[in-house]
């Protein structure tokens, strides 16, 4: 469902084109994975975009790859292990303890 928002929210903002969209729908229903995930490995968006319109749609901040190799020792120390192993979380900043 949340691949249709992402593909619908891409479109209005002009960083897709329709024909693009179809292609991915195609790769995903030979292939399966998420729509965003197959519009992204066509290089139809760049992981920025993809990013952004994640966060808008789903409201959870966008973790670069720069983001998440810069994760902070306190970070990674503040979540126990098997709650970010069933949550499969990656916490990689800690504000306000």
């Amino acid at each position: 469902m949340l691949g249709r928002q992402v593909a619908e929210y891409l479109l209005e903002r002009g960083w897709v084109t329709p024909a693009q969209v179809e292609e991915a729908q195609r790769t995903k229903g030979f292939f399966g994975g998420q729509l965003e995930t197959h519009l992204l490995k066509l290089g139809y968006v760049s992981e920025s975009v993809l990013g952004e319109a994640l966060t808008e749609l789903a409201g959870v901040p966008f973790a670069s790859w720069e983001h998440l190799r810069a994760a902070t020792p306190a970070a990674l120390e503040a979540i126990p292990v098997r709650l970010i192993e069933r949550h499969r979380v990656c916490p990689f900043r800690l504000e306000e303890g």
